[in-house]
């Protein structure tokens, strides 16, 4: 069975946390993802097994301490005012921008992460890259073209167009595509082109 890396939320805002949850199991639908309002929920087990916190600025400030020797696991959420003076220090993702441009953000960062899973322990990364592979080696070339452009938000036509095939064709390229990623939905596509490489968080 592959294992799956566990990322914490602890934001103190319930609704801040159930939202957050739902972006997190969408965005990065490897992992398991644990929410708590607070570090102290928390037992020493399971903190051991997270690869991943995201967390409130209020949170990491409470519990700065506890954190600092994990600080390299940890991702502040808050607006772009309390993150300015933990630049350089922890990673920050901000809170009061677009919708779009949070998701663009969240991207970005699990990007970096998710490249040739070479920032998780041996075991499980080579457990991610088994199964990653064989879902990659399923997908042709032009499969693959197909995903990067509907990542860019490219209509079946337009892309119709540029390859010079019908849309009928390129709609039973994407079906053929979402079979074989099991995928249902077009966002699931651009999480896929994003953490692949075939477009970067800034195109999407």
């Amino acid at each position: 069975m592959m294992h799956k890396p566990v990322i914490a939320l602890v934001m103190d805002d319930a609704l801040q946390n159930v939202g957050l949850k739902m972006l997190l199991e969408k965005y990065i639908p490897f992992a398991r993802v644990y929410s708590f309002s607070s570090v102290d929920e928390m037992d020493e087990g399971l903190m051991s097994q997270i690869f991943h916190y995201f967390i409130s600025r209020r949170q990491l400030d409470l519990h700065r301490q506890e954190l600092m020797p994990m600080i390299h696991k940890v991702i502040v959420l808050g607006t772009f005012a309390e993150l300015k003076d933990l630049k350089g220090i922890v990673h920050g993702l901000a809170t009061d921008q677009t919708p779009h441009a949070f998701v663009k953000s969240l991207m970005g960062l699990q990007q970096q992460v998710h490249h040739g899973f070479s920032r998780y322990p041996a075991e499980m990364a080579e457990s991610l890259r088994e199964e990653d592979e064989r879902v990659t080696s399923q997908l042709t070339a032009r499969e693959k073209d197909i995903i990067k452009m509907v990542a860019q938000g490219k209509a079946s036509k337009e892309i119709a167009g540029i390859l010079h095939i019908s849309p009928l064709t390129v709609n039973t390229h994407r079906k053929n595509i979402m079979d074989k990623l099991q995928a249902h939905s077009a966002t699931q596509l651009v999480i896929y082109a994003v953490n692949h490489g075939l477009v970067s968080p800034d195109e999407i």
